[in-house]
Parts: structure tokens; sequence; C-alpha cells
């Protein structure tokens, strides 16, 4: 174990309340259960090394709606706002329609000021960088190779990668995200977030192609750290410090955000810790066509294009797009491992931010009751913004 483990492990413990369960082991991250997943999950930043990502001086003010009332249906169960909290672990709850809040309840001993893991919620953010550092020209085309920003990938199985074909998952390259395998890609990951050694790249440069790039859809967080670390080399500065400049801090985001790193990287694919009122803060922004005072920051068509489906089933019915999950009916989703999810339709101007503690990371009935859920929201709002009084 090594001293920077040892002091992040000590200040876990001296963080902890008198009479609270000891910390979870932060090489075990994909098997915390229960009582360990919502003190990991909400103090990410005490257990593994992160990195800062600044607010700014102004709050925007999320106004209130006239408040919802959903009740879903799922088969034969049914159940209330308070039902599908309780049966899905949720821990904070958001909906809001034409820029209102319409819906906000907190659960699991959380509350609006809980700065809650986004997992691979995360992913969606890294590709909306990636747009921002295309408009401002740090980045010539989605067609460049990524190679040319990541040197270390020249001569390996990356070496003629797109950033879109990187963005859409199908490299052609060997990747296995297995969560329950322990001897999985993603498991060796989730352990270097705990090593904190920084070997992203090299363990990356170091995989086999199994298909032609572009031609086969795979789903891979490790690519997404390599979207992180692209961005990073383009713009010369880190990306929660390039996050913070471009949106964070000009969103009106109520508070700073961590996001976890190894080795002084910070991971693109996974793992930052904000509050669930900043969660809506950037859906809002993204629906917005990633304007801010009524500019810009974002290539024109950017949102049309991320979250077009290039590969039409990628997760059941749902496809995928630029680290974005498109749904046949333009609504779409960036979707995290046990429970965060960020559901946007921009037709009915609706953003649903769900962020949980599932029993399992892919729990099929979690995510068959949130889709019921989603379906009675967008049931119960109106098509278009109400006339002013």
């Amino acid at each position: 174990m090594t001293l920077t483990t040892l002091l992040a492990a000590l200040a876990v413990l001296l963080a902890l309340p008198l009479g609270a369960a000891a910390a979870p082991a932060r090489d075990q991250l994909l098997a915390w259960k229960g009582e360990e997943q919502i003190f990991g999950y909400s103090h990410m930043s005490k257990i593994f090394s992160t990195k800062l990502i600044k607010r700014g001086p102004d709050i925007q003010n999320l106004p209130s709606g006239t408040p919802l009332m959903v009740r879903y249906e799922l088969g034969s169960e049914s159940g209330s706002i308070e039902d599908f909290m309780a049966r899905n672990h949720v821990a904070a709850l958001l909906v809001a329609s034409h820029g209102k809040l319409v819906i906000e309840r907190y659960g699991l001993g959380q509350t609006a000021a809980t700065r809650w893991t986004s997992f691979s919620v995360a992913k969606s953010l890294t590709s909306t960088l990636i747009g921002v550092a295309i408009k401002e020209g740090h980045i010539g085309s989605i067609n460049d190779p990524i190679s040319r920003y990541i040197g270390e990938l020249k001569n390996t199985a990356y070496e003629p990668v797109t950033i879109a074909q990187l963005m859409e998952m199908r490299t052609g390259v060997e990747w296995n995200e297995d969560y329950s395998d322990r001897n999985s890609d993603a498991w060796w990951l989730a352990r270097e977030f705990a090593s904190d050694r920084g070997r992203l790249v090299s363990y990356m440069a170091k995989k086999k192609r199994i298909a032609p790039p572009g031609s086969v859809f795979n789903y891979n967080t490790g690519e997404t750290n390599l979207a992180g670390i692209l961005v990073s080399r383009a713009v010369g500065e880190p990306i929660s410090q390039y996050l913070s400049e471009r949106i964070w801090s000009r969103i009106g985001t109520e508070s700073d955000a961590y996001w976890v790193a190894t080795g002084g990287l910070e991971v693109g694919g996974c793992c930052i810790s904000m509050r669930p009122r900043d969660y809506l803060r950037f859906a809002l922004f993204f629906l917005h066509e990633g304007s801010i005072e009524g500019k810009p920051i974002l290539p024109p068509n950017w949102r049309e294009q991320a979250t077009t489906a290039y590969t039409q089933h990628a997760f059941g019915s749902v496809g995928y797009g630029w680290f974005w999950w498109p749904r046949a009916d333009a609504s779409y989703e960036a979707i995290g491992i046990f429970g965060q999810s960020v559901q946007t339709d921009p037709k009915a101007e609706l953003v649903v931010v769900t962020l949980s503690a599932w029993p399992d990371a892919d729990w099929q009935e979690g995510y068959a009751r949130q889709e019921a859920f989603f379906t009675a929201v967008r049931a119960a709002v109106p098509a278009s913004s109400p006339e002013p009084p």
C-alpha cells in the first residue's frame, strides 16, 4: 500500500461521524453494497484523488413550477413518486419542465447539498468538452485520428481510430466492460482509481484490434478516459479546469464539483461528484444547444449530432451517440451504472435527474422501473410551455 493510499484511507476515517459504519474499501468500488454505496457515492472526494471543478460567482435560479403528481405503471406494479424512489433506491429525484422545478425529492438520507457521483454520466460531459474544443479550434475535426493528440497511441491498434469512432465506441479495439467479472478491464480500471498510478494511456496502448474501426459497437469506459486525455492535450490544461472555465463557472452552478483522477489525470469516463441541482443545470445548458448568455460555445447542431444513434440498438431499444444514449423519439439520456441518469425530452423541454444506489451495476429491474417512471412523467407534463397569466 502506497503512502498516498494510506493518507486517503486515513482522511476517510477521520471524516466519518462517531458511530458511522466503516468507509468502503477504495479498491472495491464496483462491489460496494448498501451503506457502503450510500457513504461512498456521496463522499468520493474523501476516498479517491480528485480534481476541483470550480463554480462561478453567480448561481442560476431554478424557479419552482406547479408540483407534478406522478403515478407510474410497470406490469402489475404501480406506485407514487415515493414508491418509485424506495423501490429504485433513489437518493435524489429532480424534474424540470420548461425550466421550472416540478419535482425535487431526496432519499437515502441525502439532501440538496449532497455531491453524488455521476459514474458514466461524466462521459456526456467529456463529449461536450470535445465539442467546445472543436468550436475553439483546439481540435480540428471529429474525423481527426486520436493519435494526432495522444502520441503514445501511434503504432498501436488506436492509431487509425478517429475521434468520432472513439465517441461512438466503434473503435474495433478489445475491451471487457463486465462489472461482475473481477478479471475484466472495467475492474482493472476501478482498481486503477484506487492505486492512483495514472496508467490509462499505457494500458489502452496494449489493447489489440478485433474489428475494423467504425464497424462494431462495444461499450468501453477505457476509451472515454482517452477522450478526456485527448481534450486535455489539445487545450493544454486539465479537463477539470477546462470544464470549469468554459461551462461550470458560467452556467450558474451552485457548488464546486470534484472529478476522480488517477495519477493526476481526470477519469474522462467516470465519477464527477456534483450536487443534484447542478446535474440539472448542465442538462438545461445542453438542452438549450450549449449557449451561454445567448452565445453558443458548441459547434452548430452539436446537440443533435451528439444525440444521434450511430448504433441503433446499443442497449435494448436505446441507441448510442457521442457518449449519449439517444431514443427513436429524439429524447436522449446520460447513463451511469448503479442508477445514475439524466433523461431529456427536448420536444417537451423536460429533464429528469435520478441519482441512485442500485444493488447491481446494470440492474434490469431498476432500468425498467426508471423507464416506466420517465414515461409517466412525460405523460403528466404539458406538451408546450403554459401561457403566462
